[in-house]
């Protein structure tokens, strides 16, 4: 895609999420299920700082299994795109699980110990291995994400369209853009 063209690719998008988080997913999607670098990122950065939540098998009514499918996704969209140098700067120290868990509140988000012990394994290595394709036959091997195949076919059946948590996330503007989308996403 020329420069001119990411541009107007990008803006559309930025305009989507604030108005309409399922069209702006199927478009980067369209891109991001053949596997382009930019595209995936972009479909992770929609996750990571918009919190929209990809498309789903079944309704994400309870906060436990939202927050499952946004971290599992989140993970999934980041070890197929970390050659993306946004991405892999943004996650260059791995993912903390224990950020994503709130106990006070009675919300897991693992079933049990197994799951969290191959969490903390993909992001130990995350943060000690350079070879980020590692971690992610690691991530398969674990069961902890689905390979890229089996994912694509997943996004594309689900039958729950895509949506944001916040629905009144700060609106853009020319001057201030504090949410990226990844490179050439801004």
């Amino acid at each position: 895609m020329s420069e001119d063209r990411r541009k107007i690719f990008d803006a559309e998008v930025i305009d989507l999420l604030d108005k309409d988080c399922a069209a702006a997913w199927k478009k980067v999607w369209r891109d991001a299920r053949r596997g382009d670098q930019q595209a995936l990122a972009a479909a992770a950065s929609m996750v990571l700082f918009r919190q929209l939540i990809p498309p789903s098998s079944v309704p994400l009514k309870e906060p436990r299994s939202i927050l499952r499918h946004l971290v599992i996704n989140l993970m999934t969209l980041y070890l197929y795109s970390w050659k993306d140098s946004f991405i892999e700067e943004t996650f260059r120290s791995g993912f903390s699980w224990d950020e994503f868990e709130a106990p006070t509140e009675g919300l897991t988000l693992f079933d049990n110990k197994k799951d969290r012990d191959n969490f903390r394994n993909v992001s130990h290595c995350l943060k000690t291995r350079k070879d980020k394709d590692f971690c992610a036959a690691l991530a398969v091997e674990l069961k902890v994400i689905p390979s890229f195949k089996t994912y694509v076919t997943m996004i594309d059946k689900a039958p729950h369209a895509a949506f944001c948590l916040s629905t009144n996330a700060p609106r853009r503007s020319k001057e201030a853009h504090s949410i990226p989308l990844g490179p050439g996403l801004y």
